[in-house]
């Protein structure tokens, strides 16, 4: 992926190209320094103990330089910086031993070492820097190149995060509309039922196929409405049509409506009762008077 590569491409960075470079210019001050040890040491009192240090410094500075080279060559992994360090490392070959003859030759023919040092040496000198200056010219280029790819993996890492956020915000709306969508959707038809009962009408159902809690509420309405019809609405459409057969029966006994329209059927049941044995009464009574009347009718006849 994008990132990796850039986490990548900053690990070499770090690791090899950084440390490389600075051991380039470790080594290439190294060899300036063994060149001043060398061009001091012929103007040097030979017996001093400046001319001990000079040849101490000039030991130092070569065992690093093939050091820091070596380290160098461990950490390079470009072909043509690999061939730049076989050539440095044969330039070398050919330096110490036309140096270490100035070194030498200080004592008994300065003349000699000042023109050798100025002469052979300082050419094979020069081709060994030209190596240094030619490997630091191939990683700056190795740098270059991973800088630019490292930006083309950036900008395509920016637009894949870009692209990733906007479909993210994209499916949160998503979401958020089909949530909002199956919440409101069934409180309007909530609402509009509640509405119908507040004028009576108990035909409306809710039939809402869901297992959540607006669910839920739906089915315990639709119940609610079948329990209205059934126990309220039927009853009170017989007895408006004259049938006292109905039978109502309470949920508990706190069931406050069930309770009053069982007591009113109970009621009216009692009183056409009663009115229904009154009227027998009634008619016994007209039955017993009529046949009174009659047999009185008889005994004035006889």
């Amino acid at each position: 992926t994008s990132s990796t590569h850039l986490f990548g491409t900053m690990k070499l960075f770090y690791s090899v190209e950084l440390p490389s470079m600075d051991y380039l210019i470790e080594a290439d001050r190294d060899l300036q320094q063994l060149l001043v040890a060398e061009r001091t040491l012929i103007f040097a009192d030979q017996q001093g103990e400046m001319n001990s240090a000079l040849l101490d410094d000039y030991e130092t500075n070569l065992k690093q330089v093939k050091e820091r080279m070596a380290n160098f060559a461990k950490l390079a992994s470009n072909p043509k910086a690999q061939e730049l360090y076989r050539q440095f490392v044969a330039a070398l070959q050919e330096w110490e031993p036309v140096s270490r003859k100035v070194v030498n030759n200080i004592s008994n023919q300065p003349q000699a070492a000042i023109a050798l040092s100025l002469g052979d040496a300082q050419d094979k000198f020069e081709k060994m820097r030209d190596y240094i200056d030619q490997s630091t010219e191939v990683l700056l280029a190795d740098a270059k190149q991973s800088e630019l790819v490292s930006a083309a993996k950036y900008r395509s890492a920016t637009r894949a995060i870009l692209a990733t956020v906007a479909a993210a915000v994209l499916i949160a709306v998503l979401v958020s509309w089909f949530i909002s969508s199956s919440i409101n959707k069934p409180l309007k038809k909530i609402v509009a039922m509640l509405h119908d009962m507040t004028r009576g009408r108990l035909d409306r159902k809710l039939e809402l196929n869901t297992t959540d809690e607006i669910g839920l509420m739906g089915m315990s309405m639709d119940e609610f409405v079948d329990s209205m019809q059934h126990d309220v609405v039927r009853p009170l459409q017989m007895l408006a049509n004259g049938d006292l057969t109905f039978t109502v029966q309470p949920a508990d006994n706190d069931d406050v409506l069930r309770h009053a329209i069982k007591k009113v059927g109970e009621d009216l049941n009692r009183v056409f009762a009663q009115l229904q044995s009154a009227g027998q009464q009634v008619n016994a009574g007209s039955v017993s008077v009529s046949d009174a009347a009659q047999s009185l009718s008889q005994g004035a006849t006889q």
